[in-house]
C-alpha cells in the first residue's frame, strides 16, 4: 500500500452535513435574491443538477453535464439556450463560492490531527490524494480543504466536478480516480466517514479506515468489520507504515 485516499467533507473536514447544507441554501438563496436572480425558481434547477451528476453515466464530465441541465433556464428571446447569460450566472456562481461560500467555515470543527495525518504521509513518501464527492467546482473544494487547515498542495490529485465523470456511492467513481492517478486498488487505503459512500471501496479490493466522528450510515450496516477510531488513532496507524 502506498497510496491514502481521503474524503474531506465529514472527514477531513468535520462538519455536521445538515448544518453545511442549511447554511449553504441560505447563503446562496440571499446571494441570488440581492443579484437579481429568482431564487426560488434556480435553487431548485440547482438541485435536480445535483441529481443529474449522481446518475452521471461516463460520457462526460460532472461539470459538462451540470451545466447542460443548467443551461435550460438561461434562454434568448426565440427560446434558445443564452451562453451569455449561462456564463454570467457560472461567474456569480465563482463569485460566491470565493466569497459568501466562507461564512460556512465556522460550523467546522479542523482536527489538527488531519493535517499531522496528511503530514506524515507524505514525509513517509506516501501518495495523498483528496477523493471528495465531485460535485463542487474545484475552487469551492480548494476552499473547503483549507478550511479543514490544509493546503490544495498538499494533494496529489484531487477530484472535483471538473475532473470527474461519475459520483459516490457509485463504484465507476473509484475506478476512474483510480485509472487518473495510475495505481491499483491494493495500492490503496481509503479514509472515510460514510459507509456507502466510502467504505464501499472493499468491493473492489481497496482496504478501509472508518473515521468515527460523523459516521454516516443510512442502511444501518454492521461497521465492526473496519478498522477505525478517531484521526488521532489514525495517526497512531500510520506512524506503523513502513516509508518509501
Amino acid at each position: 500500500m502506498n497510496t491514502v485516499l481521503f474524503d474531506l467533507d465529514g472527514t477531513l473536514l468535520p462538519i455536521d452535513m445538515n448544518e453545511f447544507m442549511e447554511y449553504y441554501i441560505m447563503l446562496l438563496k440571499t446571494r441570488l435574491k440581492f443579484r437579481g436572480y429568482e431564487a426560488d425558481i434556480i435553487l431548485p434547477e440547482i438541485f435536480k443538477g445535483v441529481d443529474i451528476m449522481t446518475n452521471n453515466n461516463g460520457l462526460v464530465t460532472n461539470e459538462v453535464i451540470f451545466w447542460e441541465h443548467m443551461s435550460k433556464l438561461f434562454l434568448t428571446e426565440k427560446g434558445r439556450p443564452s451562453i451569455s447569460k449561462r456564463r454570467k450566472f457560472e461567474k456569480e456562481m465563482f463569485k460566491f463560492y470565493d466569497e459568501d461560500f466562507h461564512i460556512i467555515q465556522f460550523f467546522a470543527r479542523p482536527d489538527d490531527y488531519a493535517a499531522k495525518c496528511v503530514k506524515l504521509l507524505k514525509d513517509k513518501g506516501y501518495q495523498v490524494i483528496c477523493a471528495t464527492n465531485p460535485l463542487f467546482p474545484r475552487l469551492a473544494t480548494e476552499n473547503r480543504i483549507r478550511w479543514a487547515g490544509l493546503e490544495p498542495g498538499d494533494f496529489d490529485y484531487i477530484t472535483t466536478y471538473e475532473n470527474s465523470c461519475y459520483t459516490k456511492p457509485n463504484i465507476n467513481y473509484y475506478k476512474h480516480l483510480l485509472k487518473m492517478i495510475d495505481k491499483d486498488p491494493k495500492d490503496c487505503i481509503m479514509v472515510g466517514n460514510d459507509i456507502d459512500e466510502d467504505m464501499c471501496v472493499e468491493k473492489i479490493g481497496m482496504d478501509t479506515y472508518l473515521i468515527d466522528k460523523f459516521i454516516l450510515n443510512k442502511h444501518n450496516k454492521d461497521i465492526e468489520k473496519y478498522k477505525k477510531g478517531d484521526f488521532k488513532d489514525l495517526y497512531e496507524y500510520i506512524k506503523d507504515l513502513r516509508s518509501y
